[in-house]
């Protein structure tokens, strides 16, 4: 008994020491390839990535883009991404927000990176608080149909 007694208080003393290592960190869903070896000069509809936000998928505040590049003649990757907040609204263009002396000055969010030869990059689109789904749509300037963009995504808590 008195070994029994031994036991349960080490178990509690082990639990109690780890229940908050987990408390900070980040969960993660995959979803998988939204985009493989598309175009940079296709129909923008070929060239756009779309993700549900709503359940399963609730409570995740970033979208995690991971860009596989195969470049021939483009100078640059740009990506501008839109929400649509249920099936019958217009989409509405994510925003980004500079601050100056208290004032907000917001202009259409938009990413681009410089591109000289085959790359692989990461962006990350806060979409936390939005409903609905996210439509990123991706372009090249000077993209020919041999520059190819394959796009793998995750959501994850920040």
């Amino acid at each position: 008994m008195k070994k029994l007694l031994s036991l349960t208080l080490a178990l509690c003393v082990c639990s109690a020491a780890n229940a908050g290592t987990y408390e900070n960190r980040s969960m993660r869903y995959a979803l998988g390839t939204l985009l493989s070896a598309v175009a940079l000069n296709a129909a923008a509809a070929t060239r756009t990535a779309t993700v549900s936000l709503d359940s399963p998928n609730d409570g995740y505040d970033l979208l995690i883009l991971h860009i596989d590049h195969s470049n021939n003649a483009a100078t640059d990757v740009q990506m501008s991404c839109e929400i649509q907040p249920d099936a019958t609204s217009t989409d509405a263009v994510m925003q980004d927000c500079t601050v100056a002396t208290g004032v907000c000055t917001s202009t259409d969010a938009s990413w681009s990176n410089a591109v000289s030869g085959d790359e692989v990059f990461i962006w990350r689109v806060d979409i936390s608080g939005y409903p609905g789904q996210v439509e990123c749509t991706f372009s090249g300037t000077s993209a020919g149909a041999s520059d190819l963009i394959t796009v793998k995504g995750w959501m994850t808590t920040k």
